[in-house]
């Protein structure tokens, strides 16, 4: 994440985040994010 320009002080209790992604085919409660909107700003994770 931190090579992508998400850092762990962006990512505080309270802070409304959008996450975008697909389920995982392997784990019920896991999900693969493609991208997070945080601030205004949207981070590509792949």
């Amino acid at each position: 994440m931190e090579n992508r320009g998400l850092t762990r002080d962006m990512l505080v209790p309270g802070k409304v985040i959008k996450v975008e992604g697909y389920p995982s085919k392997v784990h019920d409660d896991e999900m693969r994010i493609e991208r997070v909107t945080i601030d205004g700003r949207v981070i590509e994770m792949r």
